[in-house]
């Protein structure tokens, strides 16, 4: 059995719901948040100097803080243009990586907030009492501007980066490339689907920071009523599903050969609602 930590891209639908509560109890909605939209902070928020928070509640610490509450899976947001995720707690890193994030989990009686004005913000009354249990002066470092003077040395996070997409997988899928297919999917007005028969064709693509993270692969699209087949490909500098090659399209049942049960199977757990099969949950 893997040992890996559980983690897994939100479809369209559960992305919609999960903000919708967020903005229902926090008022945030998927774009600047507290400090940036107001300096005017309301009770239960406090928005820190990120760099300060990093350094005097490190990362095991808020995690612990968490877990004592019974917390072990958290939902990561990010703005617009960025991916969302349900994962493990361990995995939880709060962090501007280039997209500002948002992080809660499923009763949403908590929320971190990383901007890109290396601001963090903690809303939550019992995770403020436990900030402020484990780091008493942190009042002092309340965020008033980008322009704050940092800690001793200076402090940058270890962002997920290699090791993390290459121990966490979907499938035969990077999360990367994961994240890519979900979008083109959209665009094409699927968001209920299991990837199957996926086939790696051994060709890097543009975008990969490290050799394998985005390859080109090939396989079939499988909704509740449909199959398609598709090759993630590079044209005219963007990702596409083998539409310039007419290599994505609808497949019948009936010509599926080899493959048919198994896709029967598949849609059956589809139109049943149950979860993905297990070679759609991560794995080494």
């Amino acid at each position: 059995m893997s040992t890996d930590p559980y983690v897994r891209p939100l479809n369209h639908h559960e992305s919609q719901q999960v903000w919708k509560k967020i903005q229902e109890r926090w008022g945030a909605n998927r774009g600047p948040w507290y400090p940036l939209i107001t300096t005017t902070i309301p009770k239960d928020v406090m928005a820190f100097e990120a760099d300060w928070f990093y350094y005097e509640i490190p990362l095991h610490v808020l995690q612990s803080m968490l877990a004592v509450h019974g917390i072990t899976r958290i939902y990561e947001l990010r703005e617009p243009g960025g991916f969302d995720y349900e994962m493990d707690l361990e995995l939880f890193e709060p962090y501007y990586n280039m997209d500002e994030g948002f992080w809660t989990s499923e009763n949403i009686d908590w929320l971190v907030y990383a901007s890109h004005e290396r601001s963090l913000t903690v809303a939550g009354a019992w995770l403020i009492k436990a900030i402020q249990a484990a780091w008493p002066h942190g009042e002092q470092h309340l965020w008033r501007d980008y322009d704050f003077q940092g800690p001793p040395g200076g402090f940058s996070p270890s962002v997920r980066g290699r090791d993390f997409f290459q121990r966490v997988h979907t499938g035969n899928l990077t999360l990367r490339e994961a994240e890519i297919i979900r979008q083109l999917l959209i665009g094409h007005g699927i968001v209920e689907y299991e990837l199957a028969e996926l086939v790696n064709e051994g060709q890097t693509l543009p975008g990969s920071s490290y050799p394998g993270e985005i390859e080109a692969i090939s396989g079939y699209v499988v909704t509740a009523t449909s199959v398609y087949i598709f090759w993630l490909d590079w044209y005219q500098g963007q990702y596409t599903l083998g539409e310039h090659k007419g290599l994505w399209k609808e497949v019948p049942l009936n010509e599926l050969g080899a493959d048919k049960e198994r896709i029967i199977q598949v849609q059956k757990r589809l139109q049943q609602g149950e979860r993905p099969s297990p070679e759609q949950e991560p794995s080494s």
